[in-house]
């Protein structure tokens, strides 16, 4: 099953931008997806994302806001304030 996390992307892309056009862009992918509570009107999960950094430059991440679209469609929004 292929995800797209077109936002965290973005903002992992934003973080290179200012590179001058040096830099290459970070693979991301989703490691893990695991349930960990589940209510009438929201869901929990934890997520492990697995980037890939082809820089010398280090990412730092401090909090992330995703999407995750199935055939096309959001299936999955979030935010994270920790990196």
């Amino acid at each position: 099953m292929k995800t797209r996390l077109a936002v965290l992307s973005i903002l992992l892309l934003s973080a290179c931008a200012g590179l001058g056009g040096l830099a290459q862009k970070p693979e991301v992918s989703v490691a893990a997806l695991n349930l960990v509570q589940m209510g009438l009107f929201e869901q929990r999960f934890a997520l492990k994302l697995r980037i890939q950094n082809p820089n010398d430059v280090e990412l730092r991440i401090n909090g992330l806001s995703f999407e995750i679209e199935l055939n096309g469609k959001s299936f999955i929004t979030g935010l994270s304030d920790r990196g």
